[in-house]
């Protein structure tokens, strides 16, 4: 009888590992997407987290993966061949930046089109979160540092180069802020336009703890 319990609890062990997965090394993978057609060119470069548990490894990828579909669904619909007009229209994501530490996984990646006009048009869009739970991480349970705090130190730093950003800029720091995790360090960005001229690019600060 005791034989018989024991077969049957590794059997329920063996089961629960298989569904649930099992957690190996953490790491961030990429893998490379390029092609070209008459109107089109796309390059993508897109991180995979792998050594985690199955769900929690889908839940990441997969948002990560419908993100860069659409954005790519979004240019296509540019794409259309007209009649005197002779565009190359691209759509790139770069993966900027990825690192796992203390059970936080934060991912960075640039999504650039060029759907006509001056210039191109970059938008950054990061992914942080628990790797143990699979919650997205929010401000607030990256740093203790109140919100107030956080926003009076940017401002300062506008204020200091005043002339770089749009006047009246106002800065709002909630769990909306777009951030992510270097060095365990959180960096709170905005993207062109946000506060400051396209020239500006992508803006930077580093929350000081």
């Amino acid at each position: 009888m005791k034989n018989i319990i024991l077969t049957f609890m590794i059997l329920l062990v063996g089961t629960l590992f298989f569904f649930l997965g099992t957690k190996g090394n953490p790491e961030i993978k990429t893998s490379k997407i390029i092609e070209e057609s008459e109107m089109l060119y796309v390059n993508f470069n897109i991180p995979k987290v792998v050594g985690v548990k199955k769900d929690i490894e889908e839940k990441i990828n997969l948002k990560i993966r419908s993100d860069v579909d659409e954005f790519r669904k979004s240019v296509e619909a540019f794409a259309i061949p007209e009649e005197g007009i002779e565009i190359e229209y691209s759509a790139t994501v770069d993966y900027v930046y990825g690192n796992i530490e203390d059970n936080k996984v934060s991912l960075v990646l640039d999504f650039t089109s060029y759907t006509g006009g001056a210039h191109d048009n970059t938008n950054r869009v990061t992914y942080n979160y628990d790797v143990e739970t699979g919650e997205e991480l929010k401000l607030d349970m990256v740093t203790e540092k109140p919100f107030e705090t956080i926003k009076e130190d940017i401002e300062k730093k506008i204020e200091s180069e005043k002339e770089k950003y749009f006047e009246g800029t106002e800065i709002v720091i909630d769990n909306s802020s777009m951030f992510y995790l270097r060095d365990n360090k959180i960096i709170i960005y905005y993207n062109q336009y946000d506060i400051a001229p396209y020239a500006a690019g992508i803006i930077e600060f580093e929350v000081k703890e």
